[in-house]
């Protein structure tokens, strides 16, 4: 092999490297660049899914935002303790109404209080669940079953699972009122139900509430 050839097959060796080199830093390049479009994507995804979320809080549920934000903006304005003053001292107010005429009180201000507590902390957690167990909820039937097969277990070859919430639409809740020893809660009825069926499942309801009698008007 004559040294020329040798030389030329060096230089074509090298050209041939720095080629690769270049295309290498360039496809990382495209690489890098493709990696942050997607995070950037994926961060904007999110961030309007939140948004709309957000959204969706201030609509259905607007006084708590009202709430949420007067208290915020007091706070940013006048200091948490000016607030707390202030709140305490309505309590005070609250007690001693109540213990001078507990009637009046619960008729123009606890019945108000009792309502709002029953509809968030309790028809508004549980009572998806209390439908459901007694029957008030609508499956959507088109969604895929998953069957799950045990090759080992000798006592459950075939086993069906299927999700108690997923594709399930439950009766929205749309007002609760309570009294001293009742509560009123209204609900809108999904496509597939009638009233009769509410009737057909009051005394499941009542024992799911854990109260004597569960009574349905239209």
């Amino acid at each position: 092999m004559s040294p020329g050839f040798a030389v030329v097959a060096l230089a074509g060796l090298g050209l041939g490297v720095w080629v690769l080199h270049r295309v290498g830093r360039a496809l990382a390049s495209i690489l890098e660049a493709l990696a942050a479009a997607a995070v950037v994507f994926v961060a904007l995804w999110w961030l309007c899914k939140a948004v709309a979320w957000m959204l969706a809080q201030v609509v259905t549920r607007w006084r708590t935002s009202l709430a949420v934000i007067a208290v915020y903006a007091w706070c940013e304005l006048f200091g948490w303790l000016s607030l707390a003053i202030i709140l305490g001292g309505i309590a005070v107010v609250l007690a001693t109404w109540w213990a001078i005429d507990a009637v009046s009180f619960d008729q123009w201000c606890w019945r108000f209080l009792r309502s709002w507590w029953a509809r968030w902390a309790v028809y508004g957690r549980k009572l998806p669940e209390w439908l459901h167990a007694c029957g008030l909820s609508v499956r959507d039937e088109a969604l895929p079953v998953v069957v799950n097969v045990n090759l080992v277990g000798r006592r459950r070859a075939l086993s069906r699972s299927t999700s108690t919430r997923s594709g399930t639409r439950m009766p929205k809740v749309l007002g609760v009122r309570s009294g001293a020893s009742w509560d009123e809660v209204r609900v809108e009825l999904v496509a597939g139900q009638k009233p009769e069926d509410f009737d057909d499942a009051a005394r499941a309801l009542a024992v799911a509430r854990k109260v004597a009698r569960c009574q349905v008007a239209n």
